[in-house]
């Protein structure tokens, strides 16, 4: 324990905002796939548009495989409704 500035005692081992926010979304990615496999889904699909490798390592630590599927993206043209 150590104490903040306003007295209050807290745990030495704080996490950090990052690491708080992967913790988040991990267990948001596990709780996504139980609930799918849960109905009977067989395959779950993960789209990013990252090209950070971070993410594409947490997806993977996660039991998702990069390059099975291939998407496409339609940018908006100049002067179309």
């Amino acid at each position: 324990m150590r104490q903040r500035l306003d007295g209050r005692q807290v745990p030495s081992r704080s996490l950090t905002h990052a690491e708080l926010a992967r913790a988040i979304l991990a267990v948001c990615a596990v709780a996504a796939m139980s609930d799918q496999r849960h109905h009977g889904c067989a395959v779950v699909l993960l789209q990013s548009g990252r090209k950070d490798p971070r993410v594409h390592r947490f997806h993977e630590r996660r039991g998702f495989e990069a390059g099975l599927w291939l998407g496409y993206v339609a940018h908006p043209v100049t002067g179309w409704p």
